[in-house]
Parts: C-alpha cells; sequence; structure tokens
C-alpha cells in the first residue's frame, strides 16, 4: 500500500494498492545435487529461461580437490529459448580426494546487451575413495 499526503490544509490522503510479480530471469539449480558413485562425481543442473528473450547459455563445472586441483566434470554451450527449461548433467571419474562442486551459468542476450550469471555451490566435500 503506497499513501500520498500533500500540504495543503486539511491535508489530502491518496492510498493506492499495488501488486509486483518478480520474476528472477536466470534461475539455475542443482538437479540432482552432485554426489559420489564409484570413483565418479555425478549431478546435473536445472536452468530456467524467464528472461522474455533467447539467450546464449554458458555452463562449467568443476570439481576441486582438497589441494585446489580443479577438474571439469560438465560443460555445456547452447543457444537457450525463452520460456524453456534445460537439464544439463553432469559427471566424471575422479582420482581420490575430498572434492566440492562449483557450477557456473552465465546468459548472454545479445540484443539487449545483458549477462545473467548464477554461481552454485556443492553442499559440503565429497569423498571419492576409490581409483587411482
Amino acid at each position: 500500500m503506497v499513501s500520498v499526503t500533500d500540504t495543503s490544509t486539511p491535508p489530502l490522503t491518496k492510498s493506492q494498492a499495488f501488486v509486483f510479480h518478480v520474476v528472477a530471469p536466470l534461475i539455475a539449480e542443482w538437479n540432482p545435487a552432485p554426489k559420489v558413485n564409484g570413483r565418479r562425481i555425478e549431478g546435473g543442473i536445472k536452468v530456467t529461461n524467464q528472461t522474455g528473450h533467447d539467450f546464449d547459455l554458458t555452463v562449467i563445472v568443476m570439481a576441486i580437490n582438497e589441494n585446489g586441483r580443479a577438474t571439469a566434470i560438465g560443460y555445456q554451450h547452447v543457444d537457450m529459448k525463452d520460456a524453456t527449461e534445460l537439464q544439463i548433467p553432469v559427471g566424471e571419474n575422479l582420482p581420490r580426494g575430498a572434492y566440492s562442486v562449483d557450477g557456473t551459468v552465465v546468459a548472454e542476450i545479445v540484443e539487449t546487451n545483458t549477462i545473467h550469471r548464477v554461481h552454485l555451490v556443492s553442499a559440503g566435500k565429497l569423498q571419492v575413495a576409490i581409483g587411482p
């Protein structure tokens, strides 16, 4: 509710209710969340385009071990239509170690010179116990 009052005597007041619908232009979420399967870390990212435009989408997912060594476990570069959803599977065999998984989703809309970005981080460390 918004109210406006003027400076007249007596003051006049006008109130108006407004409803705002806020829509996130780019939604990215783990689906399914990264997990260990044998010596492999796998999962997926669900991306939703609500920008009102088609965009150029880049998704990069890295598994980072306790020494800071990063291994790409997923990469996609695609054109994504407005009002669509995309499921991107990720996964890779990895050496033993404890890993965090970081996902970066970038959407570029050329005609409006706009970039939207979402950064995802896995919950906790994922332990790969078998392998070289």
